[in-house]
């Protein structure tokens, strides 16, 4: 923490502000309770508390403590579904829907894993809940007749159009086809959301 007259700017600047916005509603009303004289301004990627000196003193302290309440959930995802999440825009839906429907906000970062944090275990459980159960990966494998044209060309069709039809507003299903140099196989990669890789998977079923 580096303190200066009458600001505080926060170390690690690129997640402050990620973080902030976990407590920004508490926070906020507490400097309105009770450091009225306090001011919450936003830097790049940083937050910048103005005012009285030993008014700033106590908000940093009232910041700082939820902030190392934060806890964290690491789910760990195939990395065909990490790359849909960070191409799809899924994320930012997830945190405004989680914003309004958790007890408390959860926010999502893709790393190595995909990290969720907030200051409820709970609301880290049931975010994490619905990223399982919303988002799938499947893989089917073709093999025989249907592994080569012209069944496989009919296959391909099918399935891309399917997948075209739930894109038309937004990225919902990817789907990818790839041989399997070991055998005469293409494996068929559906990844996406639950509803639509169902729905893909089951028109591959019945084609088949």
């Amino acid at each position: 923490v580096v303190m200066e007259k009458r600001s505080l700017t926060l170390k690690k600047p690129q997640v402050v502000e990620k973080q902030f916005k976990l407590i920004e509603d508490e926070f906020s009303r507490e400097m309105c309770a009770h450091h009225p004289k306090v001011q919450i301004l936003r830097g790049v990627n940083l937050i910048i508390l103005e005012g009285p000196d030993e008014e700033v003193q106590l908000a940093e302290t009232k910041l700082e403590d939820p902030i190392k309440q934060l806890k964290e959930k690491r789910v760990q995802l195939s990395a065909a579904l990490m790359i849909f999440m960070t191409s799809s825009g899924v994320i930012s839906k997830y945190q405004t829907r989680f914003q309004r429907s958790l007890r408390s906000p959860v926010a999502l970062e893709i790393g190595s894993d995909l990290v969720l944090s907030s200051l409820s275990s709970a609301a880290l459980v049931e975010a994490e809940t619905a990223v399982l159960r919303d988002l799938s990966e499947l893989t089917v494998q073709l093999q025989g007749s249907i592994a080569s044209s012209p069944h496989l060309d009919q296959v391909k069709e099918i399935l891309i159009k399917a997948t075209n039809e739930a894109n038309l507003q937004e990225l919902r299903v990817e789907v990818s086809f790839v041989p399997d140099p070991r055998a005469a196989v293409i494996n068929v990669q559906l990844v996406g959301y639950t509803e639509h890789v169902n729905k893909l998977k089951d028109a591959l079923q019945e084609y088949q």
